[in-house]
């Protein structure tokens, strides 16, 4: 990398994409970068209620055959 490398650069603005979590906006920046990933995952978690844990126990007891 070059002075002149530094020189000729120019950065570019691009609109960044949202969703709404709760009662949040969250901002990424687009395709192609992992941020439409995580807008997605926090689409599916917000389908999922808050604060309800399921215990040690009940989780073993789902599992076994």
């Amino acid at each position: 990398m070059t002075a002149q490398d530094l020189d000729e650069y120019s950065s570019e603005f691009v609109e960044p994409i949202s969703t709404s979590y709760r009662d949040w906006t969250i901002y990424e920046l687009p395709p192609n970068v992992q941020g439409i990933a995580a807008l997605e995952m926090l689409n599916i978690m917000e389908t999922f209620p808050l604060g309800r844990r399921i215990g040690a126990s009940a989780r073993r007891k789902r599992c076994t055959p």
